[in-house]
C-alpha cells in the first residue's frame, strides 16, 4: 500500500510541475494589444436555435474596435427565433450579413457544413470562427489579431473565460480546461509538430485565410464531431504555426445552463477527444478516478475508522493538496472562481460519470446528438 502510495504521489507531484509549467508559458490574449498590421477580418458565427444568445453575441461583435472587419452568421436551420432576430439586427448594421443555411448534406456534422459555407462567403484575410454563445470586448479580434502577429501564426484558438452560473456548471465545465492545462505541456502545442500533441477551442478559432484553406478547412473535417481538434491537428500535420492561448481578458462564453444540457454536451465530445478508443476512455475514467476520488473516500474512511496511518490518511491528504493546488493554478490562468480549490473530486467523479455516459453514446445504439441532429 506504501508504494502505491508514493507511486501515486510521485505522478501528482509530476503533474503538478506541468502545470506551473503551463502556467508561465501559456499565451495570452491582452485586451490592450494592437496589430502592426489590422488586416481585414470576417468574424464568422454559426448558429442553430441560438435566440438566447445570438443579439448578445452578434451585438458584442459588431463593437470591435478593429479598422476593417465584417460579420457574417449563418441561420442554420433554426427552428426557433434565431432567424428573426438576426433579420431585425441585419436591418440596422450594414456591417453585418446574414446567411440562411442549406441543408445537411450526408456525411457532414452540422457545426462544419454550417463553417464551411460561413467560409466560402467570407472577403477577410483573417477569418475568426466564434460560437454564437461568446459575448467579445470590443477589443476582442484586435488583441487576437495581435498576438497572431507577435508569434507569427497561422492558427491562434482562444480559451474563453467560462461563465458558470450553477453549481453543476462549476463542477463539470472545467474539466476540460483541466485536461490540457495539466496533462499536456503547452510547448509541445506550440512547438512540436506532431499532430497527436495538440488542444484547441472552438469557441475562438483565428485563421489566416490562406492557411484554412491549405488544411482544407471545414470540408477536410467534415464527419468529426470534435471539429476544433481534428482540425487543429491538420494543421500542425501540414507545418502550420499554431497555438492555444487563454482569452480570459476579451471573450466569455456560457456553454451550457443546466445538468443535462452539461452531460449531453460532454458526452458528445469525450469519446472523439479519444479517438473513438475504447480502452483509452476506460483508463481516462480509471486514471481520473485513482488520481482525484479515491485518495478523498480514503481519508473519510480512514478518519471515520480511526486508521490515521501514513498510507491511509497521510499520503491521500497530500495527494488531495496537490490536486487542489493544480486546479487553483489552472482557476487563475483562466479566470475561475476560488470554489475550484474544493471541487476536485467531485469533478473527477463526474469526469467518470460524463465518460460513462460518452461510451453508452457512442458504442451504444444510441449515437450522439446535439442541437437536434442525430450522428450515429
Amino acid at each position: 500500500m506504501i508504494w502505491y502510495q508514493l507511486a501515486l504521489t510521485a505522478l501528482l507531484v509530476l503533474l503538478l510541475a506541468i502545470a506551473l509549467a503551463n502556467y508561465a508559458t501559456f499565451a495570452r490574449i491582452r485586451r490592450n494589444s494592437i496589430p502592426l498590421h489590422p488586416l481585414p477580418a470576417s468574424i464568422l458565427v454559426p448558429a442553430r436555435n441560438e435566440e438566447r444568445n445570438i443579439e448578445r453575441c452578434v451585438g458584442s461583435l459588431l463593437k470591435q474596435e478593429y479598422p476593417e472587419f465584417e460579420v457574417v452568421v449563418l441561420n442554420d436551420n433554426s427552428t426557433d427565433a434565431t432567424g428573426e432576430i438576426l433579420q431585425r439586427l441585419a436591418a440596422a448594421n450594414p456591417r453585418l450579413t446574414i446567411l440562411e443555411g442549406g441543408p445537411l448534406p450526408s456525411g457532414w456534422v452540422g457545426k462544419n457544413w454550417a463553417c464551411h459555407q460561413l467560409a466560402r462567403a467570407a472577403t477577410g484575410t483573417l477569418l475568426l470562427f466564434t460560437d454564437a454563445d461568446t459575448d467579445h470586448s470590443p477589443e476582442s479580434l484586435r488583441a487576437a489579431v495581435a498576438l497572431m502577429q507577435q508569434q507569427r501564426l497561422d492558427l491562434l484558438s482562444g480559451v474563453p473565460r467560462q461563465t458558470m452560473l450553477t453549481f453543476w456548471e462549476k463542477v463539470i465545465v472545467p474539466m476540460t480546461q483541466f485536461l490540457y492545462f495539466v496533462y499536456l505541456p503547452n510547448v509541445f502545442i506550440t512547438r512540436l509538430r506532431n499532430p497527436q500533441f495538440a488542444a484547441f477551442n472552438g469557441q475562438f478559432m483565428l485563421f489566416r485565410r490562406e492557411a484554412y484553406w491549405k488544411i482544407g478547412g471545414h470540408e477536410s473535417v467534415r464527419g468529426a464531431l470534435i471539429e476544433d481538434l481534428v482540425i487543429g491537428r491538420r494543421a500542425k500535420a501540414h507545418g502550420l504555426r499554431t497555438a492555444l492561448a487563454t482569452a480570459v481578458e476579451t471573450v466569455r462564453c456560457r456553454m451550457y445552463t443546466s445538468l443535462p444540457e452539461i452531460l449531453e454536451g460532454f458526452a458528445k465530445n469525450l469519446v472523439p477527444g479519444f479517438g473513438y478508443s475504447l480502452p483509452a476512455v476506460v483508463g481516462f475514467m480509471a486514471a481520473t478516478l485513482l488520481l482525484y476520488v479515491v485518495p478523498a473516500v480514503m481519508v473519510v474512511v480512514g478518519l471515520a475508522v480511526g486508521d490515521c496511518s501514513v498510507a491511509m490518511v497521510t499520503l491521500p491528504a497530500l495527494q488531495l493538496a496537490i490536486a487542489a493546488t493544480m486546479r487553483g493554478i489552472m482557476a487563475i490562468r483562466f479566470g475561475m472562481g476560488w470554489e475550484q480549490l474544493l471541487l476536485h473530486p467531485l469533478s473527477a467523479a463526474m469526469a467518470a460519470v460524463v465518460a460513462a455516459n460518452s461510451i453508452r453514446w457512442h458504442f451504444g445504439k444510441r449515437g450522439a446528438s446535439w442541437k437536434g441532429r442525430r450522428y450515429v
